[in-house]
């Protein structure tokens, strides 16, 4: 059964989509739910197979190295030793896709999700640590790095439970902690125990990853197991499940390296790139990361390396802007000059009046007004001038200055006598 799509829509796209270069669309909006399960992994591989824009690499590299002005110490690398999967929901393929940018096709993860992967580590760190003060100083990190709600003190939230038989204790001596970070904890922490709400945003930002670079080909198709398949209604036919008991998912491919960024407070930096470098290799990140999908290397020896090249990379960067900064600099400078001699072999054509002239093209009409006002301050050139346009550009303007003089006299009056006076000396003739 092939791809449905509008009539419009499959004019412009071919059938099944073959004419649609962007992966993205085709993976979100089409997939063939209704073929069998190897024409839908046939179908996902000609889609895969499409080339991502690698120029949106290049761009989140700049806006990561010269946008945001992030140290390499802020970014941290990990590379796929297991498949990725995000968005697979729930294991069925109605629900399958991946997180594709809109517009270059390239895998990413979203902020939110490297976000839960370090928090859930930081959890599960808070839950094996010994003693209350303990507790409390980590519980007091986690919540300064990633904020809160009300649900989060409540005692259904994880950090609670991973507090165990000494919440209450751990709990209060937070809040003496938390008060010294942030100015109305104290009164917060009174409102939370009357049932107000309150929330407080994290100190640290966590951005999207993508992949820093691509190694050969960075999606792929894998087979899913009979537990996704007995959940999905397509596979029931006239009341009876269907023989066919395993889907196809689009993946990330392992070996690829992402880049994960993180900006936002000096002093809680480290503690939660370590939550993130931990999480991402000891818990994974995406859908089935408890099957043992998406974990990451993030061993030292691997960021160094790669800080390495991002700081070569960067400085090969800034390099290139600087020449070619350097370049635009020289243009316009020759450019100013050469509009210069030009200027000046014009200047030497014209004669003092027409030079005069020009120089009141370019103004305004309340520019033009301002200098008739002061046309006593200006030299005699620029008075004639000034004198000529009243008598025809501006010539409404000069029956303004006359009616002005007339009913108001004082400035105006002396202004219509100066232009009468200039008109004269200057061999115009009598003023209109």
């Amino acid at each position: 059964m092939p791809v449905l799509m509008a009539h419009d829509t499959r004019i412009a796209l071919g059938v099944d989509g073959a004419l649609c270069e962007s992966r993205t669309l085709l993976l979100d909006r089409w997939l063939p739910m209704e073929q069998t399960a190897q024409a839908r992994r046939l179908f996902l591989e000609r889609v895969l197979a499409r080339p991502a824009l690698l120029s949106k690499l290049q761009a989140w590299q700049a806006l990561l190295g010269t946008g945001l002005a992030l140290p390499p110490e802020n970014l941290l690398f990990g590379q796929l030793r297991t498949h990725l999967a995000v968005s697979a929901s729930a294991g069925l393929f109605e629900n399958t896709g991946l997180c594709l940018d809109r517009f270059s096709g390239l895998p990413f993860i979203p902020g939110s999700a490297v976000k839960g992967c370090a928090r859930r580590f930081g959890v599960s760190e808070l839950s094996k640590t010994p003693g209350v003060e303990e507790k409390a100083d980590r519980l007091a990190s986690l919540a300064l790095v990633f904020g809160w709600t009300v649900a989060d003190w409540g005692a259904d939230s994880d950090w609670v439970q991973a507090c165990g038989a000494d919440a209450d204790r751990v709990m209060s001596a937070v809040g003496q902690r938390l008060e010294a970070q942030l100015a109305p904890a104290q009164a917060v922490f009174a409102q939370e125990q009357n049932g107000a709400g309150y929330k407080c945003a994290g100190r640290v930002r966590f951005l999207p990853a993508y992949p820093w670079s691509l190694s050969g080909p960075d999606l792929g198709v894998v087979q899913g197991g009979a537990r996704s398949a007995s959940r999905s209604p397509r596979r029931f036919q006239g009341g009876k499940e269907s023989a066919e008991s395993e889907d196809f998912f689009p993946v990330v491919r392992a070996g690829q390296v992402f880049v994960f960024a993180l900006d936002g407070s000096d002093t809680l930096l480290p503690a939660a790139r370590r939550w993130l470098q931990e999480g991402l290799a000891a818990l994974g990140i995406g859908a089935q990361a408890s099957a043992g999908c998406g974990r990451f290397e993030t061993g030292e020896a691997l960021q160094q390396a790669w800080r390495e090249k991002a700081r070569q990379q960067w400085l090969e960067r800034l390099q290139k802007r600087e020449q070619v900064q350097r370049a635009e600099r020289q243009q316009r400078a020759m450019a100013q000059a050469a509009g210069a001699e030009a200027l000046k072999g014009f200047k030497e054509d014209l004669t003092d009046e027409e030079l005069a002239d020009r120089k009141l093209a370019p103004l305004t009409e309340e520019q033009f007004q301002s200098k008739v006002q002061k046309i006593r301050s200006w030299d005699e050139a620029d008075q004639q001038a000034v004198v000529r346009a009243l008598r025809q550009s501006h010539l409404i303007f000069w029956e303004e200055v006359k009616r002005r003089a007339a009913r108001k006299g004082g400035q105006w009056a002396q202004i219509e006598q100066a232009i009468r006076a200039i008109s004269k000396e200057s061999g115009l003739g009598k003023m209109p």
